[in-house]
């Protein structure tokens, strides 16, 4: 607005006591195709295959999207808003999950039910990688739970030799 100093200041009370910041969540459905594979083509430093990152939030969380901003222009037009934006675009909520899926089966899943690695019997991966699908809220308590799974499992498997 080219405002500066006490201009300014009072533009931004003004606006600010006038104004509302609404955060919308969409929970995606879980979907086997978003996965993380090992890349054919691309290696690091090492020789290593790099991950391949597949995912799509699906057409549950679109059409979720269509009908939030549906909704959120009712409530614009409630309070008959002078200034009126919706930001349609996704953002992740970084939750660091579905790397290292749990299950019994070695050939679709990385760990078995106490985080131990199918392929390496000294490797323990606990945490958010071990769970299938994620809700749009962190996990935390059930990922300290599979912390606590795993580290019994290891206290055991030394226990045995």
């Amino acid at each position: 607005s080219g405002k500066v100093g006490k201009a300014l200041q009072d533009e931004v009370r003004d606006r600010a006591s006038r104004s509302v910041d609404l955060s919308i969540s969409l929970e995606p459905l879980p979907d086997p195709n978003n996965r993380l594979t090992l890349s054919s083509t691309r290696k690091d430093k090492h020789g290593l295959a790099c991950p391949d990152i597949h995912y799509d939030v699906g057409d549950y969380v679109r059409k979720g999207l269509e009908v939030v901003k549906t909704q959120l222009r009712q409530i614009g037009d409630l309070f008959d808003a002078q200034e009126f934006v919706i930001n349609d675009k996704l953002n992740a909520n970084n939750h660091i999950m579905g790397g290292t899926i749990m299950g019994s089966d070695p050939t679709n899943s990385v760990v078995n039910g106490n985080c131990r690695a199918h392929d390496h019997d000294n490797l323990w991966i606990p945490g958010g990688g071990a769970m299938v699908s994620a809700s749009v809220v962190n996990t935390t308590l059930t990922m300290a739970a599979l912390g606590l799974k795993a580290a019994n499992d290891v206290l055991r498997a030394l226990e045995r030799k």
